[in-house]
């Protein structure tokens, strides 16, 4: 069987998840990975999958909708595959090919206002096409869950051991895409910054900030970084909430002028794991300084949602 998986480049979370699902996917199958290179080679990938350098050139805003055929011409006139899958662009479903759809949120739904009408269109194109849509069973949006009726999965990757360590870090993610507050934000780390070298032995920022704080120390998103943390104030994108969960990481999110994914993630967040929701990144720092070492983990949370996700797709065809 031969299979194309083409994540969102849209930040690192879709790409990530793609990963750990082409991995399980290439275990009796030819898997080929359509990513841009700068992004993939942060990931580990089996050796038997071709990483293709390949970017969608998807500008997420208000020209989202004008381009968003231009990059599927090349799968358009290409055989090859017998299966595609993606995280999170439904537009691979004007293919004439069978077709799996990893989603919690679509991008045409955040933008429905700028143009009902095209999102109306991919609406009716994932349900005319019969799309199989997987979504995680805790973070999924409740429009997904109404209009699609998606196989709901458990959070995909394994649960992972934390090293014991006996000083902490914190670390602050903010997503590689770009953000409203990303000014305030670093003007208010600069502020702290003192204040929290104090109370965490490691303060971990995302490059944009770490350019300007050489002091504080780059989050790279390795093993070694989430083992040095057991606090993260994030806008919780679902890749770095997944990153926590599995490490059993404290949680504080912080969702200023963020889209309704980030709201309602934090609020899941919130209900499951009792992860605290600040509204200022002053009460985030307090709150993680004072309630240090009180982290409660899920015991009812699965993990391995790739696993179905592959067993699915390939009972259908095997």
């Amino acid at each position: 069987m031969k299979i194309a998986v083409i994540p969102s480049n849209n930040g690192l979370g879709h790409i990530k998840r793609c990963s750990i699902i082409a991995n399980e996917l290439s275990k009796k199958n030819k898997v080929h990975f359509y990513s841009p290179q700068s992004k993939t080679k942060k990931f580990k990938f089996d050796k038997k999958i071709k990483l293709i350098n390949f970017n969608t050139k998807i500008n997420f805003n208000s020209k989202y909708f004008k381009n968003n055929k231009a990059w599927i011409n090349k799968f358009l006139k290409n055989n090859y595959y017998d299966i595609y899958f993606s995280d999170n662009l439904p537009e691979l479903a004007y293919l004439k090919k069978n077709f799996f759809l990893y989603a919690n949120f679509f991008w045409h739904h955040l933008f429905k206002k700028k143009n009902p009408n095209k999102s109306k269109e991919i609406d009716n194109l994932i349900v005319n096409k019969k799309v199989t849509v997987f979504s995680d069973k805790l973070f999924v949006s409740k429009e997904i869950l109404k209009k699609f009726n998606p196989v709901l999965i458990d959070i995909v990757g394994s649960k992972l051991k934390k090293k014991k360590i006996k000083k902490k870090g914190i670390l602050f993610s903010f997503g590689t895409s770009n953000y409203i507050e990303k000014k305030n934000i670093l003007k208010f780390l600069i502020k702290e910054r003192k204040n929290l070298k104090k109370n965490f032995s490691k303060v971990y920022v995302d490059k944009m900030f770490y350019d300007k704080m050489k002091d504080l120390s780059l989050a790279d998103y390795k093993n070694n970084m989430f083992h040095n943390i057991d606090c993260a104030i994030v806008k919780p994108g679902l890749g770095i909430v997944t990153d926590c969960i599995k490490r059993n990481i404290k949680i504080i999110t912080y969702v200023k002028n963020q889209n309704e994914e980030f709201k309602n993630n934090s609020l899941v967040l919130n209900k499951v794991f009792k992860s605290h929701r600040s509204k200022s990144l002053a009460h985030a720092i307090k709150h993680a300084i004072k309630n240090k070492n009180t982290n409660e983990r899920n015991k009812k949370i699965k993990f391995n949602g790739e696993k179905k996700i592959a067993k699915l797709i390939l009972g259908n065809y095997n």
